[in-house]
């Protein structure tokens, strides 16, 4: 990256510089690529437990016990209410668990791994469950229920811009002191 310039020699020692400078940084740039974390860490794997989207057993957690191929993967969620079957990978979401079981484990193996894994109580913890939970309720309200849900929200609201009103009052007095 040596340029060749018409002139004295400090102005050529000067651009070897700057382009020795110029290749330390992009080495360094092209470093930190190479020490970087991964972006993504939920994959299609043995052991993956994963909530299913569609089908009869929507909302159902099951493990990904083998990859059939890159559309269907094999599922097994006895001790949550899904039978062992081939399932389609558009139809579920990838959650951030995992239990450790050999691949094409048999039911009995996936059912202890699940069990000592303690899947369902850590599912319940998580905002995401959490967040289901909570649609699913709003889902069901009745009208008369929805109208208190909204007078409640009303309430609150007025009791926030009460309590916001009156700090901006004591704030404004002490800037006038």
């Amino acid at each position: 990256m040596v340029h060749e310039i018409e002139g004295d020699s400090q102005s050529l020692s000067k651009c070897n510089f700057m382009s020795a400078t110029f290749f330390a940084f992009s080495l360094l740039n092209l470093a930190h690529c190479f020490t970087s974390k991964m972006v993504f860490d939920k994959f299609v794997e043995v052991g993956r437990i994963i909530l299913i989207t569609q089908g009869p057993y929507t909302g159902k957690l099951a493990a990904i016990v083998d990859v059939i191929d890159q559309n269907r993967i094999l599922i097994d969620g006895s001790t949550m209410g899904v039978p062992r079957m081939p399932f389609r990978l558009k139809n579920i979401k990838l959650t951030g668990m995992k239990v450790k079981f050999p691949h094409s484990a048999g039911q009995k193996v996936v059912k202890q791994a699940l069990d000592v894994g303690g899947i369902g109580d850590k599912w319940k913890t998580t905002s995401w469950a959490k967040k289901l939970e909570k649609r699913k309720i709003r889902k069901n309200l009745n009208d008369f229920d929805r109208f208190k849900l909204k007078k409640l929200k009303q309430r609150k609201s007025r009791i926030v811009s009460i309590s916001a009103a009156k700090v901006r009052k004591e704030l404004k007095e002490k800037q006038k002191k």
